[in-house]
C-alpha cells in the first residue's frame, strides 16, 4: 500500500534522482546532491563507460524497486 510522504525530503528518497554532466561538479553542487538524495554522474559522453554506468544505475533501480501498483497503465490489469 502506498503511504503519503510528509515532506519533499521524505518523498525525494522514494525515487531515483540523477543528474548527469559531461564535465564535473563544483564542490557546492556535489555537497547538495547528497542532501537532496541526487545521484551525480560525471564524464557522460556517447558510448562512454560513464554513460553505461548511468544506464546501469537507472536499470538497477528500476529492477530493485519496480513500480507502485496503479502508478502506470498495466496491459494485464495488475
Amino acid at each position: 500500500m502506498h503511504a503519503p510522504a510528509r515532506s519533499y525530503w521524505e518523498k525525494n528518497r522514494r525515487t531515483l534522482n540523477v543528474i548527469a554532466r559531461k564535465s564535473g561538479f563544483v564542490t557546492g553542487a556535489a555537497a547538495m546532491t547528497g542532501y537532496h538524495s541526487v545521484e551525480p554522474h560525471t564524464g557522460i559522453a556517447a558510448t562512454s563507460t560513464s554513460a553505461q554506468g548511468l544506464f546501469d544505475a537507472v536499470t538497477d533501480w528500476i529492477v530493485a524497486n519496480g513500480r507502485e501498483p496503479g502508478s502506470l497503465p498495466d496491459p494485464e490489469g495488475r
